[in-house]
């Protein structure tokens, strides 16, 4: 099992989520039953015809940051996710291709925070929101040095 790999594709997820406006309440790299990782959300997401585009977008890019980490990825961890994808492209008029195009963008666009969560995943094996989302929060605001930011937050004992 490549936990970077696995580190990516959970972060992906995560970083594409928070771009809609979404949190992702933890996310893990710790194997449980068949799942090598996971991205839970804080909330259920809407019902309407957006919502279920994003929802798709997000989970094509937990496999799109996977890909872009390994060209030579293979889409076998990603069953689940194309399988919740197919039950829910049913309700829109969007074809697959453009929605993964899409969440290619968002990952090209997010490349660096990605790699710094996943980096930061590696190393602790579980990120609660707080945690992952300061990474984003810092990138966003220009700071040089996210790091710095991520442990000064574990400073102040938000971080476990």
């Amino acid at each position: 099992m490549d936990i970077k790999k696995t580190a990516y594709h959970e972060a992906g997820h995560a970083v594409a989520a928070y771009r809609f406006g979404h949190y992702v309440d933890e996310i893990t790299i710790i194997k449980k039953d068949d799942i090598l990782g996971s991205s839970k959300s804080e909330t259920e997401w809407g019902g309407n015809i957006k919502s279920y585009i994003e929802q798709i977008i997000v989970l094509y890019a937990g496999f799109a940051a996977e890909r872009k980490y390994n060209v030579k990825a293979n889409k076998r961890g990603s069953i689940n996710d194309d399988e919740h994808a197919t039950v829910l492209l049913r309700f829109t008029n969007e074809k697959e291709t453009s929605l993964r195009k899409k969440a290619k963008e968002i990952i090209n666009k997010n490349w660096i925070i990605i790699e710094a969560i996943a980096e930061k995943l590696i190393e602790y094996k579980t990120l609660k929101a707080d945690e992952w989302v300061i990474i984003i929060d810092c990138f966003d605001e220009g700071e040089e040095n996210w790091e710095e930011c991520f442990f000064k937050l574990k400073n102040f004992n938000f971080i476990y």
